[in-house]
């Protein structure tokens, strides 16, 4: 019957909340709270900075969350009448209505639901205070004491699990030795295969190769594939076994594509023991040939990754006591980065291959290394300058040896660029040696040796260096002390080329301790804090830069739209905002590289305007090129037969077959 009143406690519930309008309360607070909300993100951000807008807005919606349960216990509790606010206890004994239950304990339940809702709401406050505290001091926190640790390679890449997707970045993870465990200090011979087999593949162009240093100082223990791959910041990983027993030698590789941890292809090399360079450059082709399998259609018929690789590579069988002295110098090189004693052995076993074959360009070239390498760790001096001049002429013998050697030519033009950058300071020991050194200017010095003159010409870059012994030099050259704010943006970009973008963030960061004042450097700063995948951080650097410079030296667009763009859109808000940035500063009049351009086209996917602006980069010679190999920014376009062109157009800027021989120092 429709009057009974309601047999079971759900349907007496339900008609209690109806009675007591507590769905009415809940659909019209829900109704209020909307319109509430809609109009806070349109005025907050009016009156509001960026980060203190979103600040804001999460206040009133974790409020509006919070009051949503004491609304329905108010409204369960009173209800308003036209005499004002009553309690519902009171109205059912006025209208002769049995009572529900008593007061008090609905009082208390009430009480219960204020205190629980207002502390969540204070425990958010302060942890949310607490994190925009954080937010607030970052750029002093970094300042003091560098970038946060970002595990071995600073670029965080998100990459996708189809694997059949075109690989445009690659990592090489040390060969693991299962030779004969009872030859004594037997490293050497793997870990010279991987670093040949990277500097081969790092000659593509095809792909990004991360450095040796990078995939060398990675531990792998207990990750999965997919976890290096987000680590390193690759597409595909390389690993492999290196076996040399009995006069052989044989290589296990595998190419896997790390996102979805599946193996694209595997091979084994068997090969004698005087065949291990021509076995490096082939385990090199092979993989190149698989990731061009997995590029996407070319437009040209350009010269292909495999053929770079091939050509880049002796092809005649080396005796192996020859190779084993090249391997081991090579392994003693490594330590020339931390100044160590390493230039006695790596010295003497260049020299024992050359006693073997004085026209071995490897040999030479390593022997060159060493030398410049040693030069670069004296102190300005006599035999800072001997080491320095004989880098260069050894290098020279290298290249005439082997002119198609890329690293050859790279240590060449890298001890030319020694010799030009500290011939000021070098100059006055040059008669002590029966040398003429005679600065030009600021950026080159002549020199006078028995009637033939060379002039070395420091460029406005550093050499674009392909091979990690390239790679080595210019890291080991970034960290001559700096006097001039172009000395920190050289040795800046000098570490960029060698792969190392936390050291280079860092040198960035200190060089704005000295020159707080100089754009160029927080354009730097603000750069490599993306390429290190701290968007915010760029963001952050961007504020503490307006208020450092002076007003007509910020560009327009303001922080303000970066922020919200940034908050909207992640990096790629980031680099859209950097776009507009640079074309307003082009629109008025402001000389602006098109490589700078060009990257943030790449990183938003307009693979045509990027690769139309480096065209044009590369008709002006515009010293930002040298980025092309290792900057993570440019993986987009590593497929693109135009890409490839302009990189086998970036090789040291100086030809060193043009130039005589100079006589040795004794």
């Amino acid at each position: 019957m429709s009057g009974s009143p309601p047999s079971s406690n759900l349907a007496r519930f339900v008609a209690e909340l109806r009675r007591r309008h507590v769905v009415r309360v809940s659909i019209g607070y829900a109704a209020a709270g909307f319109v509430l909300l809609q109009a806070a993100e349109i005025v907050l951000p009016a009156f509001l900075p960026g980060f203190e807008a979103d600040a804001a807005l999460r206040v009133v919606v974790v409020a509006f969350l919070l009051l949503f349960p004491v609304v329905v216990a108010l409204a369960w509790v009173y209800e308003i009448t036209p005499q004002g606010i009553v309690a519902m206890e009171v109205m059912d004994a006025e209208a002769g209505r049995p009572a529900s239950g008593r007061l008090m304990p609905r009082l208390a339940l009430l009480a219960l639901t204020v205190v629980v809702a207002g502390g969540a709401g204070l425990w958010w406050y302060q942890t949310d205070a607490e994190a925009q505290a954080a937010r607030e001091t970052a750029f002093e926190r970094r300042l003091g004491e560098g970038p946060p640790g970002v595990g071995p390679t600073p670029f965080q890449a998100a990459t996708t699990d189809d694997a059949g997707a075109p690989i445009r970045s690659l990592a090489v993870l040390p060969l693991d030795d299962y030779g004969d465990a009872t030859v004594a200090d037997d490293a050497w011979f793997a870990a010279g295969m991987h670093e040949a087999i990277i500097s081969q593949l790092s000659q593509l162009g095809t792909v990004r190769v991360i450095s040796r240093t990078s995939s060398e100082g990675y531990d792998r223990e207990g990750r999965s594939m997919p976890q290096v791959g987000a680590d390193l910041g690759v597409d595909a990983v390389v690993e492999g076994s290196v076996l040399r027993a009995e006069g052989r030698v044989r290589i296990t590789v595998q190419l896997i594509h790390a996102a979805s941890d599946t193996h694209l292809w595997a091979q084994d090399y068997d090969r004698d023991l005087e065949d291990v360079l021509t076995l490096q450059r082939e385990v090199a082709t092979a993989i190149a040939e698989e990731i061009e399998a997995r590029l996407e259609d070319r437009s040209s018929p350009a010269t292909t990754a495999t053929e770079a690789v091939a050509v880049s590579a002796p092809a005649a069988p080396v005796a192996p006591e020859l190779q084993d002295a090249v391997m081991r110098g090579r392994f003693a090189l490594r330590d020339a980065e931390d100044g160590a004693a390493f230039a006695a052995d790596a010295e003497q076993f260049f020299a024992d291959a050359l006693a073997l074959d004085s026209s071995f360009s490897p040999a030479l070239t390593g022997l060159a290394g060493v030398h410049l390498l040693r030069g670069l760790g004296e102190d300005a001096g006599p035999d800072a300058l001997r080491e320095l001049l004989d880098a260069r002429e050894i290098a020279v013998r290298a290249v005439e040896v082997d002119s198609t050697s890329v690293e050859a030519r790279e240590v060449l033009a890298s001890a030319e660029e020694a010799l030009a950058e500290h011939g000021m300071r070098l100059a006055r020991f040059a008669v002590e040696l029966g040398r003429q050194l005679e600065p030009m200017g600021s950026d080159s010095v002549r020199l006078v040796v028995e009637g033939d003159t060379t002039i070395f010409r420091r460029g406005e870059a550093p050499v674009a260096s392909a091979t990690e012994m390239g790679r080595m030099i210019q890291v080991a050259m970034a960290r001559e002390e700096s006097e001039t704010a172009a000395d920190d943006l050289r040795s800046i970009v000098r570490l960029e080329v060698g792969g190392r973008f936390d050291e280079a963030l860092a040198r960035a960061r200190s060089a704005l301790d000295d020159f707080p004042d100089d754009p160029r450097i927080w354009d730097a700063a603000e750069r490599l804090s993306v390429t290190n995948g701290d968007v915010a951080g760029a963001v952050t650097l961007r504020q503490a830069r307006a208020e450092q410079l002076a007003p007509e030296l910020v560009a327009e667009p303001g922080v303000d739209d970066l922020e919200r763009r940034v908050s909207a859109e992640g990096a790629r808000g980031y680099w859209g905002w950097r776009l507009d940035h640079l074309e307003a500063r082009a629109a008025a009049g402001e000389r602006v590289s098109p490589v700078e351009r060009a990257a943030a086209h790449s990183a938003l996917g307009e693979v045509d305007a990027a690769l139309t602006l480096l065209e044009q980069a590369l008709e002006r010679r515009d010293p930002h090129l040298v980025s092309l190999r290792t900057d993570p920014v440019w993986d987009p376009l590593r497929p693109d037969d135009r890409f490839k062109s302009i990189l086998r157009s970036l090789g040291p800027r100086n030809d060193p077959r043009s130039r005589p021989p100079q006589g040795g120092i004794r």
